[in-house]
């Protein structure tokens, strides 16, 4: 009787499974002590807890708020802007001008936005139907801020703020 010398013996293979299983989950547990949530619009954000965000604070996060808000507020359009923002607003608090319901994207950008210190705000016409958006650049202590607006103009640093003469126009990036 000739017995098959080649390949392995089933406790071989088990025993090279069991290790391959504990490595596997060794793994596994090890990269759970952090997460790190992914949006396809924004930074990524490195979580040790589910509460708190370790955000950073760069031109880079600046822009990428600013645009999120944007995009979601052209997904909103529906003849004016007043479904992501408020009519004829000029506040420059964190915030002001942008309508934000808890679950909407507006709402944790400017949260996250008030974490770091800075602040986000649109400055709207009368109609709804033109919107200028700011967000505050790190460094700067909210006095220069990144400028996208509903006609596609841009500025990367501005301390010029839609007047209230442009609210009867159409706000721009200056």
């Amino acid at each position: 009787m000739k017995i098959n010398t080649k390949g392995f013996s089933m406790i071989e293979l088990l025993m090279i499974v069991v290790v391959l299983v504990i490595v596997g989950a060794f793994v596994y547990f090890a990269s759970q002590s952090k997460k790190v949530e992914v949006n396809t619009n924004t930074n990524p954000r490195v979580s040790t807890t589910s509460q708190k965000k370790d955000i950073v604070y760069d031109k880079k996060f600046v822009v990428n708020a600013v645009r999120v808000i944007a995009s979601d507020a052209e997904a909103r359009y529906s003849g004016s802007y007043s479904k992501s923002f408020a009519s004829a607003n000029s506040s420059q608090d964190n915030g002001s001008g942008i309508i934000s319901q808890n679950g909407m994207v507006a709402s944790g950008l400017i949260s996250d936005m008030a974490q770091v210190g800075g602040k986000v705000f649109a400055i709207t016409n009368s109609k709804v139907s033109a919107y200028v958006l700011y967000g505050s650049l790190p460094n700067t202590n909210n006095t220069t801020f990144y400028c996208l607006g509903s006609d596609g103009s841009t500025k990367d640093s501005t301390t010029a703020v839609a007047d209230s003469a442009s609210l009867s126009k159409k706000p721009y990036c200056k």
